[in-house]
């Protein structure tokens, strides 16, 4: 239960605010806690922190010299993979096919490793001139334009 009738005894208003934007964020945190995910650009997108950790255990497996495990860990491995290619394709490639064919294509493109992401910089396709520009000037020059 959340105390309404301390907001009333807060004298300003930023400090109101301030009160407010804290049990929002307190009750967001409760229902929605964040977390953090690392994103490793050269990984195909049905890679996840399973397979990863099978991959780790076979690599281990194959540096210590034990056969018997890494032919095994190896097995499962590709099982794993192959279960991960099937239902990333299921849930993201399948669903469009029967949408816009360009998004079909593109998703099969980068899950067969054909295509890379464009991870160019919006300052890249800025006209030469503008390069030298640090982002306040870039955003009052911009504003400017509108």
């Amino acid at each position: 239960e959340i105390p309404w009738d301390i907001l009333s005894s807060i004298p300003s208003n930023d400090q109101k605010l301030y009160f407010l934007t804290s049990i929002i964020n307190y009750g967001l945190n409760l229902i929605m806690p964040e977390r953090s995910i690392k994103v490793h650009p050269n990984d195909r997108p049905w890679v996840n922190s399973n397979l990863k950790s099978l991959i780790n255990r076979r690599q281990k497996a194959f540096a210590s010299g034990n056969v018997t495990l890494f032919k095994m860990l190896r097995n499962k491995v590709n099982r794993e993979r192959k279960r991960c290619r099937k239902s990333y394709y299921q849930s993201k490639v399948h669903n469009l096919r029967n949408t816009n064919p360009r998004d079909w294509w593109r998703e099969v493109k980068q899950l067969c490793g054909t295509s890379k992401l464009n991870n160019k910089s919006v300052k890249d396709r800025l006209h030469q001139d503008l390069w030298q520009e640090t982002d306040i000037n870039l955003s009052n020059k911009i504003k400017m334009f509108l």
